[in-house]
């Protein structure tokens, strides 16, 4: 989980950190690589989910998924039931309404397994585009395969 001045450093420091982490696959249609998940979202959201079950306490949630890709249930799981409004959102999408880009801020931004399948010049830009779209007290989770990234800043563990 990051915060926007986390995520600030992260983005000053990327052209210049060698330990940012991300070694990503360069799929030129990310949506391609996307899984399916019918059951249940991927472990990193069902985990943050599982030890933040409320909505943030600072007003109405607004939750994005940015870089959403398959993962359908994992919406319905942000929700919690009915105390955050969930968006996707995913360049890549066939479906129009997730592939149109998001207004506003959010409280809560997820991007799990999306920064590994796309060059390190998008997964700045994306990272630049959670920033700007983060409420200033919300909350980042993002996640990347420790198995195909390095041991960076994106990489490290964090407590969610």
């Amino acid at each position: 989980m990051f915060t926007r001045p986390e995520l600030s450093r992260i983005l000053r420091n990327w052209d210049r950190d060698t330990s940012v982490g991300i070694h990503s696959v360069g799929d030129a249609n990310p949506f391609i690589t996307a899984i399916q998940r019918p059951e249940a979202p991927a472990v990193p959201l069902r985990e943050y989910l599982r030890k933040h079950p409320q909505a943030p306490p600072n007003g109405r949630c607004r939750g994005l998924y940015h870089g959403m890709g398959r993962d359908y249930p994992a919406l319905k799981d942000i929700i919690r039931e009915g105390a955050c409004a969930a968006t996707g959102y995913d360049p890549g999408q066939p479906d129009r309404k997730i592939r149109r880009k998001p207004h506003g801020r959010f409280n809560e931004i997820y991007s799990i397994y999306t920064l590994n399948v796309v060059p390190e010049r998008t997964a700045r830009n994306i990272v630049q585009q959670i920033f700007d779209l983060l409420k200033p007290r919300g909350r980042a989770v993002i996640s990347v395969r420790r198995d195909i990234c390095g041991g960076g800043l994106l990489s490290r563990s964090h407590d969610l």
